[in-house]
């Protein structure tokens, strides 16, 4: 478990000067970036996007001009980008490219091409011929443009840009019997217990590695994998019975000593993210009304190099926490997570190992887009446990 870090820039490449035909990128005009005849083909286009499923669309291919596209290739690697990371994008991102003058002639002189661009995407040809396409309400000519370059696992994912529009007894002896089946014996001694309790007091979440016994965790893994394998759920059977445990009163109770919270109900489930496939968004649903102490029981592949991929976080599937502002209520572009962030945890997933965080009514959630270059699914049980007053 760390402090999610996930900003960081580069200059992408040298300042050098790109070589050029000689006049080639400063001959281009907002039309002619156009292919030709390629504003034509609205009306044709609009019946397509009218038929198509599940949702309106139209591909529009080959409507820019190559040349004009080369030459902002080229322009576009003098330009420094940042990295930039959410629940639903991992890119590096240029800055505004709306802050470009073309009466600058630094500007002028160094991005032609990429000024050009702009004019055409901006131009009220263009603005009239996505109108007619679309169907949708005027659209002004206000700039707000950048460039995004995605590398290996780089990707943006399908998204809503708006997130605004979540006193006890002892364990009995045959409730300790009952656990002591199921979780490793170690997190029900007391010295355990009240450091992991002092641990979620002063850090908010605490991660307990290797939870589950032995033998049930070999045996769900194994069924994980072998999932995996025929792209099934035949594991779910068996995690079903995992949640059935967390869903527990012994279980429940055990909690409220560990934490030292009071949990009044409980929401669990059998979830799998699969590579190149599954994730979810942190949005104000996510938001709970009273303090929340969420348990996640995570099993993912485990030899050495699947755990150091999991681990870089490089291959997503860490579940992440993020403190909700006002501003949530407005356009998503990136959290503000940096070195100096408080209220942003990552946590990656780890073969049999329980996490536990103490989530506030501000805390938002999300899982990360499992990349098609992990080495598996993350399966997990995800209980969620709101509490009363603290004991």
């Amino acid at each position: 478990m760390r402090t999610l870090k996930r900003k960081r820039t580069t200059d992408g490449s040298t300042a050098a000067t790109v070589a050029q035909e000689e006049g080639s990128a400063a001959a281009l005009t907002a039309e002619s970036c156009f292919a030709p005849g390629a504003l034509s083909r609205a009306k044709e286009l609009s019946e397509t996007f009218a038929a198509a499923s599940p949702f309106p669309h139209a591909h529009l291919s080959s409507i820019l001009a190559q040349p004009a596209l080369l030459a902002v290739r080229q322009e576009l690697g003098l330009l420094r980008s940042t990295f930039k990371e959410t629940d639903m994008f991992k890119v590096f991102q240029t800055g505004d490219l709306a802050n470009l003058d073309a009466a600058d002639a630094e500007h002028s002189a160094a991005l032609p091409a990429t000024i050009a661009l702009r004019a055409a995407l901006y131009s009220p040809a263009f603005r009239a011929f996505v109108r007619t396409v679309t169907g949708c309400p005027p659209l002004t000519g206000q700039q707000d443009m950048s460039c995004n370059a995605y590398r290996h696992g780089g990707h943006l994912l399908c998204h809503d840009d708006v997130i605004g529009t979540r006193a006890v007894a002892p364990l009995a002896p045959s409730q300790e019997a009952q656990l002591a089946a199921v979780v490793h014996p170690a997190y029900l001694k007391a010295s355990t217990m009240a450091a992991v309790r002092s641990q979620l007091e002063s850090q908010g979440a605490a991660l307990l590695a290797s939870f589950l016994r032995p033998e049930i965790a070999a045996a769900l893994a194994h069924a994980a994998l072998a999932a995996d394998r025929r792209d099934g759920l035949d594991g779910g059977a068996q995690l079903e019975a995992v949640r059935e445990v967390m869903s527990s009163a012994p279980f429940v109770q055990w909690l409220a000593h560990l934490s030292g919270l009071t949990p009044r109900s409980c929401a669990a489930e059998v979830r799998r993210f699969r590579p190149g496939l599954d994730y979810s968004l942190a949005h104000v649903g996510t938001q709970c009304t009273h303090e929340t102490l969420d348990a996640t029981l995570t099993f993912v592949a485990s030899r050495a190099e699947e755990c150091a991929a999991w681990e870089s976080g490089d291959v997503g599937g860490f579940e992440c926490h993020v403190q909700a502002s006002e501003e949530d209520h407005g356009a998503a572009d990136v959290y503000k997570a940096d070195e100096s962030s408080a209220g942003v945890t990552s946590i990656h997933p780890q073969t049999n190992a329980l996490s536990l965080v103490r989530r506030g009514t501000d805390t938002m959630k999300f899982i990360k887009y499992v990349s098609a270059a992990a080495p598996g699914s993350r399966w997990d049980v995800a209980a969620s446990y709101v509490c009363g007053a603290v004991l």
